[in-house]
């Protein structure tokens, strides 16, 4: 039997990353504790060390979390914490601009969350077309402009 995506995921888009792991149903059901009943999630984009999720309420990033014992020692990852929100109706501006590069890693971007005294700020998975392409899709959603093209 196949697993069924919740309710609240069944109309998001999942933006940049790997589509098919960010789909999987049991990781889903991993973001639900951080959702109100009634909250719906309109896209899901992969980030370095975080995932945002956009619901039709708040932005949403959550960062893995991870049971350790010392500095090197993890015992096992036991779901996610919200590290930064902000309200739907609070964002006034997503400012995006070119990552420092990191070796093995070129392209990513920063994205800049802006409102009311607010600001997240955050750093995408991967770079290159596919980020900006996901990107320009995130603002479409947030009804922000696009990000300018880069050469």
């Amino acid at each position: 039997m196949a697993a069924v995506i919740p309710e609240q995921f069944r109309d998001t888009e999942f933006l940049g990353g790997r589509q098919s792991q960010q789909a999987n149903p049991d990781r889903l059901r991993l973001f639900q504790p951080h959702l109100a009943a009634e909250e719906k999630v309109l896209a899901v984009m992969p980030l370095k060390n975080s995932v945002l999720l956009v619901t039709d309420t708040r932005l949403v990033e959550l960062t893995p979390h991870l049971e350790a014992r010392g500095a090197w020692n993890v015992m096992g990852f036991t779901g996610f914490d919200v590290t930064a929100e902000m309200p739907r109706s609070a964002l006034g501006a997503l400012a995006v601009e070119e990552a420092a590069d990191t070796p093995g890693l070129r392209g990513r971007l920063v994205l800049r969350f802006r409102g009311q005294g607010s600001t997240i700020e955050v750093v995408t998975e991967l770079g290159g077309g596919t980020t900006r392409d996901a990107v320009a899709r995130l603002q479409g959603i947030l009804g922000t402009p696009s990000p300018p093209a880069s050469g």
